[in-house]
Order: structure tokens, then sequence, then C-alpha cells
């Protein structure tokens, strides 16, 4: 056999970023922005991926998101966790 004819053929490209049907970032980018927060490209990233990740785990998603979250809160003071942990359960849940 030729060596060519036993190669591995190479992937095309990476499959697209499948979200859970009821995942929702839109919403958890727009939870936080309602009561005050900025809508980051950091705070658009942990949603979206949350939302990517709960296809995976989504206990594991939001259980990550919540502190994601926060961190880019540099005021503990002003870190509101009932507003964050809405916004990551509609991301990671719907």
């Amino acid at each position: 056999m030729a060596p060519a004819a036993s190669a591995a053929t190479a992937p095309a490209g990476a499959p697209a970023a499948q979200v859970k049907p009821d995942a929702n970032p839109n919403s958890c980018i727009s939870t936080p922005t309602q009561w005050g927060y900025a809508a980051t490209t950091t705070r658009i990233i942990i949603c979206n991926t949350t939302a990517v990740a709960a296809f995976v785990n989504a206990e594991n998603a939001f259980v990550a998101c919540v502190p994601a979250l926060a961190a880019t809160i540099k005021d503990v003071n002003d870190r509101n966790y009932d507003v964050l942990t809405s916004a990551c359960f509609l991301a990671a849940y719907g």
C-alpha cells in the first residue's frame, strides 16, 4: 500500500461552536446592562462562552460564569451577585 493511501485525511476546519437551544447569551448581556453595568467586550465573551459551554454541561458553564462576570467589576462593593447570577443563569439555561 502506498504511504499516501494510509494517511489520515486532515479535517477541513474546526466545527462551528454549538449553543444549547435554550441558552440565551443576549439576555446574559442585557441583564447587567439594565442594572448599569456596561456591555464590555469581556462580558460579551463570557456570556457567549457560557452559552457555548452549556451545550456540553450547563451546570459547569453556569458555575464558571458567575465569578468570571464578577471579576470584570473591580470594586467589590459594586458587585450585585443577584444580577450576575441571573445573567449567567440565562446564558446557561435560557
